[in-house]
């Protein structure tokens, strides 16, 4: 069964019926649930924290965080301590935000491939794959 690591971006786009990638998130994540859909610690806080202030609700964050949380098909990898120290490694080394290094260190480690809009930042780290949000 393959994994794959779904990007705060995407699941962002997907909660938010105005994004114009809203149809095309929601058509990947509906692709991806045939594998496994893995989701972090940073992941998900950086979902609620986003979508806190474009839904100015808290409470509506929560409750499109929970959903995720509830899915069958998500599944929950908390951030082991080896994985933060590759991660230093890979922000000093690929000059990205410490957010994107864990999210991706974490992908290397379970060996899953990453759906995301981010290609710019992933992409420089080697053995990372990378499923694009867009063509």
């Amino acid at each position: 069964m393959k994994y794959i690591t779904i990007d705060s971006n995407i699941w962002i786009y997907a909660n938010i019926a105005e994004a114009p990638e809203n149809n095309l998130a929601i058509e990947k994540i509906k692709e991806a649930e045939k594998s496994w859909i893995v989701v972090n610690d940073i992941i998900i806080s950086e979902v609620f924290h986003k979508l806190s202030i474009l839904l100015k609700s808290k409470k509506d964050a929560r409750l499109r965080v929970e959903k995720i949380f509830d899915s069958s098909y998500v599944m929950f990898l908390p951030i082991e301590k080896s994985t933060l120290k590759d991660s230093f490694r890979i922000a000093e080394s690929c000059d990205m935000r410490i957010n994107d290094a864990i999210i991706a260190a974490q992908c290397l480690e379970n060996y899953t491939n990453i759906l995301t809009d981010n290609r710019k930042d992933f992409s420089k780290i080697d053995g990372l794959e990378i499923i694009p949000l867009r063509q």
